[in-house]
């Protein structure tokens, strides 16, 4: 049983001004008067039961990967903290600019144990959230004011509006550039607590005042 260490490498610092300490400064410098490949470090790890390509352990940022153009406010970070939790960012000079892209040349699958996947907004207000556990997602304008999709047995889909201080505030519009075609092989169902029905052409109520029911006599002549 042996434990065996290629380079090991200690550095201890202290200072009473400003100064930096760095374990390893590596500059590879190539040249394009031919066809010439740079690589700054070259790392195969395997033959063993378990194989890791590179440990980092540090109280702050584990890896900071920095603009060519603009090394000094152009980056991003990868740090984990306690209990594993990974936070990726980026930093640019203006406010939003600095975006995240996934390019696959396959799929995109996120499995969360947990069973939530949520989106949040600069100001940290949940915009979307999915909840496989429920098997349901949601849209939220706030915390109080929100749209629920949820898909029950059966494949059964629920749309759920909610409006906390004015439950009558929460509409459901469906606007179409064409046709909007309605095609159950069960039944269907209208529903109105008011009792309101509105048929519009155009924007102009034509049926009888919030009365459009099917099969309603308007008037009757014998």
């Amino acid at each position: 049983a042996h434990n065996d260490i290629g380079i090991d490498l200690d550095v201890s610092s202290r200072s009473l001004g400003t100064s930096t300490v760095i374990g390893m400064d590596v500059d590879v410098v190539g040249h394009t008067d031919g066809t010439h490949t740079a690589t700054g470090i070259d790392l195969d790890v395997d033959g063993a039961d378990t194989n890791i390509g590179m440990l980092i352990n540090t109280a702050g940022t584990h890896l900071k990967l920095v603009a060519n153009a603009d090394a000094v406010n152009d980056y991003a970070t990868i740090a984990v903290a306690d209990t594993g939790d990974l936070t990726i960012r980026t930093f640019g000079n203006d406010t939003t600019d600095s975006d995240i892209s996934l390019k696959a040349d396959g799929d995109v699958i996120t499995q969360p144990a947990g069973g939530n996947a949520t989106w949040i907004d600069g100001s940290s207000v949940t915009i979307f959230d999915i909840d496989t556990a429920n098997k349901r997602f949601q849209v939220n304008n706030n915390a109080d004011d929100y749209a629920r999709f949820t898909v029950g047995t059966h494949g059964n889909l629920d749309i759920l509006t909610v409006d906390a201080s004015a439950f009558t505030n929460a509409h459901i519009t469906l606007t179409s550039e064409g046709n909007t075609t309605i095609d159950a092989t069960g039944g269907i169902f209208l529903d109105s607590a008011t009792g309101a029905f509105v048929a519009k052409k155009a924007g102009t109520e034509f049926s009888a005042t919030n009365s459009a029911y099917a099969g309603m006599i308007l008037g009757y002549t014998d």
